[in-house]
């Protein structure tokens, strides 16, 4: 689970305007968003770059202790 949706939109921009801002398609935000994909480490960095948060709050279960 991710909270690219929540953060792109407090942001205000669309799925289009954040990937035209790191070179992707708006289908691949749609991806990431859904969760249909995980998407490469060097995206996920350029999307925090751009909505200006960090990866343990865009990604929060990466960073969950088991």
């Amino acid at each position: 689970m991710n909270r690219l949706r929540e953060f792109r939109e407090i942001a205000g921009l669309s799925q289009k305007e954040l990937a035209s801002k790191i070179g992707a398609s708006q289908q691949s935000i749609s991806y990431l968003e859904s969760g249909e994909r995980d998407g490469r480490l060097s995206t996920w960095r350029k999307i925090c770059d751009v909505l200006n948060v960090n990866m343990s709050e865009l990604l929060p279960k990466l960073w969950e202790k088991p």
